[in-house]
């Protein structure tokens, strides 16, 4: 699985950056079989007018089941990675039960 940051406006230190792909690594452990791509955007959307400013959104390239996307926004970027890979692991689950139960014929209980 290949994660990939873009950021603006936000200094992506190396140990930032390590961060974040450890918090993916670990979110999707179970189920990186079935993620070809991780792609993470990073963006201050007020910039020195501080408040809650740090904006991430995550694009997944799942195997041969189109794509998921996860946002959010927070003040901490540690504090929005660790929700964001709460919502990652349960958004892609969501999407391979939603794929795999139309391939079967039978609905969803999601």
């Amino acid at each position: 699985m290949r994660i990939l940051i873009r950021h603006h406006g936000i200094d992506l230190t190396p140990s930032v950056r390590d961060m974040i792909e450890k918090t993916m690594d670990h979110a999707l452990d179970r189920i990186d079989h079935d993620v070809l791509s991780v792609t993470v955007f990073l963006s201050d959307v007020n910039g020195p007018k501080g408040g809650i400013d740090k904006e991430c959104r995550i694009l997944l390239h799942l195997k041969q089941r189109g794509f998921c996307t996860v946002e959010d926004k927070d003040d901490s970027l540690p504090r929005m990675m660790e929700r964001l890979a709460d919502r990652v692991a349960h958004t892609v689950r969501r999407h391979l039960d939603k794929q795999h139960s139309l391939r079967r014929g039978t609905p969803n209980p999601n």
